[in-house]
């Protein structure tokens, strides 16, 4: 990841220490104690940018438990427009245990989510599956369409850790002989009214989460013979204490980070760039809870390939993601920064700009939008999860991709950047930016994150289909300042 970060004097441990004090009593913050993404993939919370059952694809999920403990998950699935949750469970992963899902199109219209596994869930999985749901689309602007659930993101976030105790409740996920738990329906008899001990107190032997949990998404296509994998987006401290909930109850979150606390890992490019990482304060009196997580998300621009050589009849699409876009573009009467439009029937369409070069460093003058043209219009991108696609190869099958031409410049191959960077009139800063009011960081950009697909297509080869796909994450600058060195 190249970075150009924060020109700022470096703030003490010690000041920390004491925002965290005027806070309301939090605990002195160290590196461990803020939310980060983890490069090694191991985390508390697990992002995962994209699912789809369109097109005859499917979706396989797994989620890993690598400590000797068991781990209370909240598993939610949420709709590509608005992040309106279409699905949600919780998960109890014995120690050393592995998850498994799989989704693909129910005979209802909506994605119907199977799980061949033994693992512990709330409500129980049955064999059938279960399809996923509408009805909190209807309270949504943009309409209960069970269109909306064909494609779309999860978040994946460790509530906690289940302890021994007088609920022996631990003992009930745990798997014994034969690879099979001793009591899954004791923890779905822990959150039934009326008297569960969990609906009673959702603490009861539970510990503070310690993360150690990671996953990964495979898009599958069995008839064209391709998938396209990717590991979860691991964030590590998230929270420093259990949060529980019941699987109706939408928390906890992504804007449930506690405390709130970010660090950026970034190594300066140039000189008098700080380098290292970056520790923000977020004040929960003036944020709207997301701003821990959208921080290590930020970025000013992001770049990818693409692929499209005629000859092996190459395609490519893109995801970009924002995670936590829910929570600014819902906030009546105006979106909240880092994110400049309230959400609507259209989305919340956020003007970007698209730059592309070739395998030979050419480029291109010509303002680039997404076609068909809209006359020389801004691109923008509307939903919370977006497919690109690059002259309408359509890899994803998305009817709602947005589509890049590259036929009148002649790019057959080569890089795009999408820069997030609005300029505002006569400042460093940009439009789309997130700042700490306390420790004074300002945050260029959106926060985004996803990746790229490209198939080839070789065809019958001595009577075998030879077709191959492969997968991509994006690649991002970060960028950003100081309040006391810029103009608000």
């Amino acid at each position: 990841m190249k970075t150009k970060l924060f020109r700022r004097k470096a703030l003490a441990n010690a000041v920390l220490v004491g925002l965290a004090g005027a806070a309301g009593g939090l605990t002195p913050i160290t590196p461990a104690k803020a939310v980060h993404v983890n490069p090694d993939g191991l985390g508390q919370v697990l992002v995962n940018p994209y699912f789809t059952v369109r097109g005859g694809k499917n979706t396989l999920i797994s989620i890993v438990n690598t400590t000797n403990r068991v781990k209370a998950m909240k598993v939610r699935f949420l709709d590509f427009k608005n992040s309106v949750e279409v699905l949600d469970f919780n998960l109890y992963l014995s120690p050393f245990d592995m998850w498994v899902g799989a989704l693909s199109l129910g005979s209802g219209g909506t994605t119907l989510l199977v799980a061949p596994d033994n693992s512990c869930t709330v409500p129980d999985i049955p064999d059938a599956g279960v399809a996923f749901r509408t009805n909190l689309l209807a309270f949504d602007i943009a309409g209960a369409d069970p269109d909306r659930t064909l494609e779309g993101h999860l978040e994946i976030i460790e509530m906690g850790e289940v302890v021994p105790g007088e609920t022996d409740l631990a003992a009930a996920a745990t798997h014994g002989a034969g690879g099979v738990p001793t009591n899954c329906p004791a923890l779905v008899a822990a959150w039934t009214p009326p008297a569960g001990v969990w609906l009673q107190n959702g603490l009861a032997d539970v510990s503070v989460p310690t993360g150690g949990v990671f996953g990964g998404v495979t898009l599958i296509d069995v008839d064209e013979g391709t998938d396209f994998s990717y590991d979860s987006v691991a964030l590590d401290s998230f929270s420093d204490r259990a949060q529980h909930s019941a699987p109706a109850f939408t928390t906890p979150s992504l804007v449930s980070a506690s405390p709130p606390f970010s660090i950026v890992f970034a190594d300066g490019v140039d000189p008098g760039v700080l380098p290292g990482s970056v520790t923000t304060f977020w004040d929960p009196a003036d944020n709207t809870f997301a701003d821990p997580v959208s921080a290590v998300f930020m970025h000013q621009s992001i770049m990818n390939e693409f692929v499209l050589d005629a000859v092996t009849n190459s395609g490519t699409d893109w995801v970009v993601t924002f995670p936590t876009k829910r929570s600014y573009v819902n906030t009546l009467p105006d979106a909240f920064p880092p994110f400049t439009q309230l959400f609507d029937v259209q989305g919340a369409c956020e003007p970007i700009n698209l730059n592309f070069f070739n395998r030979e460093e050419l480029t291109t003058t010509t303002p680039i939008d997404f076609s068909p043209s809209q006359g020389g219009a801004t691109p923008l991108l509307c939903w919370q999860t977006n497919v690109i696609t690059f002259n309408n190869t359509d890899v994803l099958e998305s009817p709602h991709s947005l589509n890049v031409d590259t036929t009148g410049v002649g790019f057959q191959n080569g890089w795009m950047q999408i820069d997030f960077f609005l300029p505002l009139p006569n400042s460093p800063l940009s439009a789309h930016r997130l700042t700490s009011t306390v420790t004074g960081e300002v945050y260029n950009g959106l926060p985004a994150t996803g990746f790229a697909v490209q198939t080839f297509e070789n065809g019958d080869v001595g009577g075998l289909m030879s077709n191959y796909g492969g997968l991509f994450k994006h690649r991002g600058i970060i960028s950003g300042t100081l309040i006391e060195d810029a103009t608000l």
